[in-house]
Parts: structure tokens; sequence; C-alpha cells
């Protein structure tokens, strides 16, 4: 049970108060448990329907409330597993480069259709 004062990472969707031309100023439209609820809630939701701007904040928990800028959107069983998938890539990613490869040889890899196939074999 969390106690007063205790954090955990969230992100924001903040979207242009001026839907038409982006002259207004930024506001939080959504606070998401899930970086990939935030993405997807984000989608077309700002001026001319291009995407919001997802940004990591710290979650404080208050009074039995995790407290962000607005609701905190619960995250799907899709975007739990979309996260799950993000962090094994970033695991991933951190062995190759400690192994010594490159970014542009992780690019290659990542990019290659070839690669892909060959790693299923």
């Amino acid at each position: 049970m969390p106690k007063n004062g205790d954090t955990k990472p969230g992100w924001v969707v903040l979207v242009n108060s001026d839907l038409t031309e982006g002259r207004g100023h930024n506001v939080p439209l959504y606070c998401c448990a899930s970086m990939a609820t935030a993405h997807r809630l984000a989608a077309g939701r700002s001026t001319q329907g291009s995407d919001g701007e997802v940004r990591e904040i710290q979650l404080v928990y208050r009074e039995g409330f995790w407290c962000g800028p607005t609701e905190i959107q619960a995250p799907s069983k899709e975007d739990l597993a979309t996260d799950k998938e993000a962090e094994e890539v970033v695991q991933v990613l951190q062995k190759a480069k400690a192994a010594g490869l490159t970014a542009e040889e992780l690019k290659v890899l990542l990019s290659s259709s070839t690669a892909a196939k060959m790693m299923s074999d």
C-alpha cells in the first residue's frame, strides 16, 4: 500500500487550448499510468487533428489517491502488453550496446527484414 508522498512515473497528454490555429497554450488532457495509453489517447487530439504531446511526469500519492494534472487513465490490456514489449526492447538494445554494437549497426538490424527471417529460422 502506497504512503503519502510516494511517487511513481506517469504520462500526461498535452494539447493546445486553441485546436484551430494552435495559438493557445498547452493544457493537460489526459494523465495516464502507461506510456502506451498516453500515446493512444494523444492520437489526433491536438491542433487540427495533430497528435497531442506525451510527456513523462511524476505522480504523487496523497490521501488515498495518485495525483496528477488530471484524472489518471488506467491502461488497457493491449497497452500493458505494448509497455512490456517496449521494456524488453530497451533491455535487448542495452545488452547489444554493452556488447559493442554501434547505433548504426543496431539500426541495420532493426530495419532489416532479412535479419528478422534469419532469427525466425
